[in-house]
């Protein structure tokens, strides 16, 4: 099945999940280094890869 736009917006629960997930690793964890973090510089060495992949626009 072909990745679309509308497929990856499906996943959006995903994002806001896995964010919970590292907020719970580190409180001071805001949506915007999550971001950051995952979509626009080096995310952690914490072995989520598996996790980290089904976020939206990651493949």
């Amino acid at each position: 099945m072909e990745n679309t736009s509308l497929e990856q917006f499906l996943k959006l629960p995903v994002l806001f999940e896995h964010f919970k997930e590292h907020q719970e690793r580190d409180p001071k964890v805001s949506l915007l280094d999550f971001l950051a973090m995952h979509y626009w510089g080096q995310d952690l060495d914490d072995n989520d890869n598996a996790r980290d992949n089904q976020l939206p626009f990651k493949k």
